[in-house]
């Protein structure tokens, strides 16, 4: 343990929270763009813990996309803003993350097209919510509830961000 580390540790938990809630955006859209697909699928759900009824959720509807042949794409303006992290002094185990996400990406019909020969489009209404990630620590951080507390539809609600 660094200096560092052993001055802030809530530091060092914000910091791993970051990191974690990036690899799981990256593996959001991996799942999505091919849900069909074990690995992209299996990578996600890694970022959840085993017996978490957001990892049920999104297998049920990772599997629905599968069975009806869809994947997605994300949009040129998906993003993401951790808004805050909320660390309690008592344990370092378990955080929440104050996380607003907005998504204009395509859900759209990857084994079928138009007559024509055009993409068919499922879902292309722009979201963007402001979600309650509560990550545990266990061998590493997972995500074990997810609690949505803002919604705006057709439009980005989330604050500026440096990310693109």
């Amino acid at each position: 343990m660094s200096r560092s580390e052993a001055v802030d540790p809530a530091g060092t938990v914000r910091r791993e929270i970051a990191a974690a809630q990036e690899r799981y955006y990256r593996s959001f859209l991996a799942a999505v763009e091919a849900p069909g697909d074990r690995r992209g699928v299996d990578g996600l759900l890694a970022s959840y813990t085993a017996t978490g009824a957001p990892r049920q959720n999104v297998t049920a509807w990772l599997a629905l996309l599968a069975r009806r042949g869809y994947a997605a794409r994300p949009g040129a303006g998906n993003r993401y803003v951790i808004e805050k992290i909320e660390v309690p002094t008592a344990a370092l185990d378990t955080v929440v993350a104050t996380v607003c996400g907005y998504d204009d990406g395509v859900i759209f019909d990857a084994r079928r097209r138009d007559p024509d020969g055009s993409e068919i489009v499922v879902d292309d209404i722009p979201l963007s919510e402001r979600t309650l990630f509560t990550w545990v620590k266990h061998e590493t951080w997972q995500i074990d509830r997810v609690t949505t507390t803002d919604s705006w539809n057709g439009r980005d609600g989330c604050p500026p961000s440096k990310r693109s």
